[in-house]
């Protein structure tokens, strides 16, 4: 509740003290759309997220990386409501965000959601596209952090996980 607490409050100060296209804005709507969907208010997560993204896409240069977080926010709330087809959407939007944003580099926070897409998509019964989503996470953790790494780790146990529910 002091997460909340202190999002909305500073949401309601950078509405007051900040001109109205200020990222600063947007991104507060997109984190408060994170929280809201954390606490289980689902209705929220949603409004706020969708707002923070649609005004986001109006201002002269989004940040790609707050856009793929709003989009990965969208995505793990479909995904919970079994809303397969659109979850995928939003995955798909938000890993292009990312990707864009990061410009070819694999930082933790995008490593962590290759591994739920992957997770997500082998659960939707696409084992083949999880499968090579794993491995290009692999081949890049490899490549830049060597094979004992706690990333290598991490997605091997993605591998696993992906095998399962691959059957």
């Amino acid at each position: 509740s002091r997460a909340r607490d202190l999002l909305e409050y500073s949401y309601g100060q950078k509405k007051i003290n900040l001109p109205e296209n200020n990222p600063g804005i947007f991104i507060s709507q997109i984190l408060l759309g994170q929280l809201f969907r954390a606490i289980g208010e689902e209705r929220q997560a949603i409004n706020k997220t969708r707002e923070g993204i649609n005004n986001y896409l109006k201002s002269p240069n989004p940040d790609p990386i707050w856009l793929g977080d709003g989009y990965y926010t969208l995505a793990l709330i479909n995904e919970a409501r079994k809303d397969e087809g659109l979850a995928e959407y939003y995955y798909n939007l938000a890993d292009s965000s990312y990707a864009l944003g990061l410009g070819g580099v694999y930082d933790e926070i995008y490593l962590e959601f290759r591994r739920n897409k992957a997770s997500f998509l082998a659960e939707s019964g696409k084992y083949k596209t999880a499968l090579k989503l794993s491995d290009e996470n692999y081949n890049y953790i490899v490549s830049n952090e060597g094979k004992e790494s706690f990333n290598a780790f991490y997605q091997l146990l993605n591998f696993s996980q992906i095998e399962y529910l691959g059957k």
